[in-house]
C-alpha cells in the first residue's frame, strides 16, 4: 500500500467513527440526507420561476412558496427599482422578492414555506444542532419611507406546536438596497417541522410615493455543534474584523455588502485617506489595512453572533478568558462609536451585564484602541457583538474577540473513556479495540494521523506530542484535539482493571480506571441509523446500499435485504486473528478470527464467509454474511455471538423475502 493510499484510508479514521465506512454511515449519511449542512429554504434566492414582466405585474405563483397579498418577484436593474449597484448580496442572481409592482408597492405580501426535518429527528433530539438563519433584507424605493422586510423561522413539533421562533428584521432602508441579517441558536430537541415566513411590508408617503420591503438570499442551515475547543480558542472569532474582506465605497455612498456583519441603516466600509477624511497618517492601528467601518444614518449599527459552544466544558469550569478590542474614533470634533458585547446561553438568557467599549476620547481626527478582558461567564454559548455608529463621522477598525484557556496538565473527565461510540460505545475496552478519550487540555492543537506518521506500516504512539498509556502499554494515537483523543489499544495491553493516562507537553493526567476485557465486540451502528426508535445495523450491500427500510433516511441509498444477499458488516474489539496482526500494524492480507462468530437473524443462525481484520486498515473487522431464509420484517432483530457469548447491542435490519 502506498503512502497516498494510506492517507486516503487513515484520514477517514478521524473523530469517530474510525474508518471510511463509518464516516459514510455517520457523517456523510447525515449530511447526504439534505438536512444538516445545507440551505433548507428552497428558492431562497427568488430565482426559480419568472419575475414580474417589466416589474409592472404580480407573478401568478412563486415556486416552493405559498404567497398571500401582493408578494412578488422583481428583476434587478428595472428602472426606478433595485439596481445591482445598490447594496445587495455579492452572489445575487437576477431576481429578488418584493411586494407589488411599481403601481402597487405600498401593499403588503407574505410568503410561507414548510420545511420537514423529521429525517434528522434522532440527531436533533440530542439537543446539539445549531441553526443559522440569514437573509438580505431592505427596501425598494425606500427614500423617506424605509418599508421593512422580515423573515421568521418557527420550530415545531409533530403536532404543529411552536417551541420557539427566530426572527430577522423587520429591516428597511431609506434608499434602494438590502443588507445582511443573521441569527444563530439551538434547534429545539423535538423539532420535526420548521415554518418559514417572509413578510414584505409596503408604505406610502402619498398616492404617488410608495415603497416595498425587499429580500434575497434567504437561508436556514442546521449544523452539529462543535466539540473541539481548539476551534474557538486562540483565534479572532470576529469575521472580517478589519473591514478588508469586501469592497470599500466612498464615504458619501454605501458599500454594496459588508462580509460577516449584519448591518442596518447604512453602515459601510470606506478607505482611509481622501482629503477631509481619516488618513493613514492619523492616529490609529499600526497594522491598519485599506479600509475601515463607518456609520451611515444616525441609527446605523452592525452586529455579529459568535458560537463558542465548542469550548463548553472549559467555559463551564471557568477556565476560559476572553479579550475584546477595537479601534474606535471619528473626525475631529466627534467622539466614537460604541461597541457592546453580551453573553447568552442557548435559551437566550443573558449571563452577565452588557459590556461596553467606547465612546473613546481623543484629540483631533483619530482612532483609539479600547479593550477589556475577563473570565467568560459559565454557560456562555453565544456572544453578541454590536457596534452603534452615531453619525457617518464615526469609524471603527481592527475589531477582535478571542478566547484563551490556561495551559495545565491534561484532565480526563469522569466517564471520559469509552470504546468507539459508533460501534456501541462501551465503558469497558479490550486489546486491539478503538477508544475515545474526552477531557480538558488533552492537546494544544487538532490533528489526525497521516501516512507520514507511520513507520514501516506501524501507527504512531505519539501525535502532536500526545501519548496514551493503557496499563503501562502505549496506545496508537489516531486523532488529538484539546477535548478529545482517539486511540487504538495495543494488543499486549493487560487484561483486568487498569489505569489510562494521557501525557502531553504540560504533564500527565491522573489515572482513569477502566476494565480491559479479552474482547469487547461491537458492530457498526451509528446514532444516525436510529429509525423509528430502533437502532439499525449499518450493514452494506456490495454496491454500497444499506440494508435498512427504503427511503428511511432521505439521500441515503437503502433497501431491505433479500434472502441470498451478501451483507458486509463492520466491527471492532473482536480479538486476535490468524495469521496474527498486532494492533497498530496495517493489515496486509486476509485472515480469520481465532474465536468463532455466528450471526443470528431472529432465531436463524448464519456463519459468515469471511470474519477477520480488514486489509489496508488496522483495528477494523469485516464480516461477509449471506442473508438466510427469514420472513419479511422491516425491523428484523439481528445479533451475534463471539466464542459462544452473545453481543450486548440490540440491533435491527430490514428483510424482505
Amino acid at each position: 500500500m502506498t503512502e497516498g493510499d494510506f492517507r486516503f484510508s487513515a484520514a477517514r479514521f478521524r473523530r469517530w467513527p474510525v474508518c471510511a465506512i463509518v464516516l459514510l454511515a455517520a457523517a456523510q449519511i447525515i449530511h447526504a440526507q439534505g438536512i444538516l449542512g445545507a440551505n433548507l429554504i428552497v428558492n431562497g434566492g427568488a430565482e426559480d420561476g419568472p419575475a414580474s414582466t417589466g416589474g409592472t405585474s404580480i407573478v401568478a405563483s412563486i415556486p416552493h412558496w405559498t404567497a398571500t397579498g401582493t408578494a412578488n418577484v422583481l428583476s434587478y436593474n428595472v428602472p426606478g427599482l433595485l439596481q445591482v449597484t445598490d447594496p445587495s448580496p455579492l452572489d445575487h442572481g437576477f431576481q429578488y422578492f418584493a411586494s407589488g409592482g411599481p403601481a402597487s408597492l405600498g401593499s403588503t405580501g407574505t410568503l410561507t414555506q414548510e420545511i420537514d426535518v423529521s429525517s434528522a429527528a434522532s440527531v436533533i433530539k440530542g439537543g446539539n444542532v445549531k441553526f443559522t438563519l440569514s437573509a438580505y433584507l431592505g427596501s425598494v424605493k425606500g427614500a423617506g419611507l424605509a418599508p421593512a422586510a422580515q423573515l421568521s423561522a418557527a420550530f415545531k413539533n409533530s403536532n404543529g406546536q411552536t417551541f420557539s421562533s427566530a426572527m430577522l428584521g423587520p429591516l428597511g432602508l431609506y434608499s434602494n438596497g438590502m443588507s445582511l441579517q443573521q441569527q444563530i441558536g439551538l434547534v429545539p430537541s423535538s423539532t420535526v417541522h420548521i415554518t418559514m415566513t417572509l413578510t414584505l411590508s409596503g408604505r406610502c408617503g402619498s398616492a404617488t410615493q410608495c415603497a416595498s420591503g425587499a429580500a434575497d438570499n434567504l437561508s436556514l442551515v442546521l449544523t452539529p455543534l462543535g466539540t473541539s475547543p481548539g476551534t474557538v480558542l486562540g483565534t479572532n472569532l470576529i469575521v472580517n474584523g478589519g473591514a478588508e474582506a469586501g469592497p470599500g465605497a466612498p464615504r458619501t455612498s454605501i458599500a454594496t455588502y459588508v462580509p460577516g456583519w449584519s448591518t442596518a441603516n447604512g453602515v459601510s466600509v470606506t478607505p482611509y485617506g481622501p482629503t477631509g477624511w481619516i488618513g493613514v497618517s492619523d492616529p490609529g492601528p499600526a497594522d491598519r489595512g485599506v479600509n475601515m467601518f463607518c456609520g451611515g444614518n444616525g441609527d446605523a449599527n452592525s452586529y455579529q453572533d459568535l458560537d463558542v459552544s465548542a469550548a463548553a466544558s472549559l467555559i463551564d469550569s471557568s477556565q476560559v478568558t476572553f479579550e475584546i478590542s477595537a479601534w474606535l474614533g471619528s473626525l475631529q470634533g466627534f467622539s466614537s462609536p460604541t461597541l457592546t458585547y453580551i453573553f447568552y446561553d442557548w435559551s437566550g438568557l443573558q449571563l452577565a451585564p452588557t459590556g461596553q467599549l467606547g465612546p473613546t476620547s481623543h484629540v483631533g481626527t483619530a482612532l483609539v484602541e479600547a479593550s477589556h478582558s475577563a473570565v467568560l461567564p459559565p454557560k456562555t454559548r453565544r456572544v453578541h457583538i454590536a457596534i452603534s455608529f452615531g453619525t457617518n463621522a464615526f469609524v471603527a477598525d481592527n475589531i477582535a474577540f478571542t478566547l484563551a484557556a490556561p495551559t495545565g496538565p491534561p484532565v480526563i473527565t469522569p466517564g471520559g473513556v469509552l470504546s468507539a461510540s459508533a460501534f456501541g460505545g462501551f465503558t469497558a475496552i479490550s486489546p486491539g479495540s478503538w477508544i475515545e478519550i474526552y477531557g480538558v487540555n488533552l492537546a494544544s492543537t487538532t490533528q489526525g494521523w497521516s501516512g507520514s506518521d507511520f513507520s514501516n506500516g506501524v501507527a504512531p504512539t505519539s501525535l502532536a506530542g500526545v501519548s496514551v498509556s493503557i496499563g503501562g502499554k502505549p496506545a496508537f494515537i489516531d486523532y488529538v484535539s484539546p477535548g478529545q483523543v482517539n486511540a487504538l489499544v495495543s494488543s499486549d495491553a493487560p487484561v483486568g482493571p487498569v489505569d489510562i493516562t494521557l501525557t502531553n507537553a504540560n504533564g500527565t493526567s491522573d489515572g482513569f480506571g477502566i476494565n480491559v476485557n479479552q474482547t469487547e465486540p461491537g458492530l457498526l451502528a451509528p446514532p444516525s441509523f436510529q429509525i423509528g426508535g430502533k437502532q439499525y445495523l449499518a450493514a452494506l450491500f456490495t454496491d454500497g446500499t444499506f440494508a435498512i427500510p427504503q427511503n428511511a433516511i432521505p439521500g441515503v441509498a437503502s433497501r431491505p435485504a433479500v434472502p441470498g444477499d451478501t451483507l458486509i458488516i463492520y466491527g471492532v474489539g473482536f480479538g486476535p486473528v490468524n495469521p496474527g496482526f498486532s494492533a497498530g500494524t496495517v493489515v496486509t492480507q486476509g485472515n480469520a478470527l481465532t474465536s468463532p462468530v455466528v450471526f443470528e437473524f431472529g432465531s436463524t443462525s448464519v456463519t459468515p464467509s469471511y470474519a477477520g481484520l480488514v486489509p489496508s486498515y488496522t483495528g477494523l473487522y469485516q464480516f461477509n454474511v449471506v442473508v438466510p431464509n427469514v420472513a419479511t420484517n422491516s425491523a428484523a432483530p439481528i445479533s451475534f455471538t463471539l466464542g459462544g457469548v452473545k453481543g450486548t447491542q440490540t440491533l435491527y435490519i430490514a428483510v424482505q423475502d
